[in-house]
């Protein structure tokens, strides 16, 4: 490995240490909020119960939960089920870097991973107890594989791309733009630099486990999970941008 390597290498551990500790400062100051506590309840509740929340309307998120079920054998406390979310928002750290550098180039990797260590709001999704920061670290690992198997279409990269896109959806069913975003981006491809073998050998396994969800969402014909999205406005869009880019003149930081 070579000294600009491990360099690297080190900013990136920091910046993955900074990210850990930030989210671990004051992390069980607020009680759960109503959401945490319905995370909490189906990671305790009997499987039977689990099951038929989860057919009854409860599919999103469901991979977390029973992620969070495995967890919750560690322990019941607020901390310990909060950390979970802490170690996927942590984790991501470096994906973003891999992200950057394959997309830019190695400074630009690093100054994506600063701006994501000490983000406001990905530091309070963060210390939530809810899926928020799993769904985020997967579609950055989908949009990876995606560009690495464009670059190098193999039975791995595909396979794997398609393994990590359905695990974000069904971590959360909002991951499905993402998703669509990345197959969109073949429009501005040139033609010999689209891999058609592999994108379709990663759509088939895709559309079949996928296949539940589509059942799930037509059975419950507008109410459930996407019953409460409300219609997009223009303080919907604010939300978002101040969100993404903080607001008023923290937003210079990232300027």
């Amino acid at each position: 490995m070579s000294s600009q390597s491990r360099r690297t290498a080190l900013c990136v551990a920091v910046l993955t240490l900074v990210a850990i500790l930030l989210r671990l400062h004051h992390l069980t100051r607020q009680s759960f909020i109503m959401d945490e506590g319905f995370s909490a309840f189906m990671g305790y509740t009997p499987s039977a119960d689990f099951v038929d929340r989860l057919c009854r309307g409860e599919l999103n998120m469901v991979l977390y939960y029973l992620l969070l079920r495995m967890w919750m054998h560690l322990g019941q406390s607020e901390f310990i089920i909060r950390l979970l979310s802490v170690i996927f928002a942590a984790v991501t750290v470096p994906v973003i870097y891999s992200l950057g550098k394959r997309l830019f180039d190695r400074r630009t990797a690093l100054l994506a991973c600063l701006l994501l260590a000490v983000h406001p709001f990905h530091l309070v999704l963060a210390q939530r107890a809810r899926s928020y920061s799993l769904v985020i670290l997967l579609v950055c690992l989908s949009s990876l594989f995606f560009l690495k198997m464009l670059a190098t279409p193999t039975w791995t990269n595909w396979s794997i791309y398609a393994a990590l896109s359905v695990a974000a959806i069904y971590s959360h069913f909002f991951a499905i733009l993402v998703i669509f975003a990345q197959w969109l981006s073949l429009l501005l491809l040139t033609k010999p630099a689209r891999p058609w073998k592999a994108l379709i050998s990663s759509a088939m396994p895709m559309i079949l486990l996928l296949v539940p969800l589509g059942f799930f969402l037509l059975h419950q014909r507008g109410v459930g999970n996407l019953s409460w999205v409300p219609p997009l406005d223009k303080r919907q869009l604010g939300n978002l941008l101040s969100s993404l880019t903080l607001s008023k003149f923290r937003s210079l930081a990232y300027l």
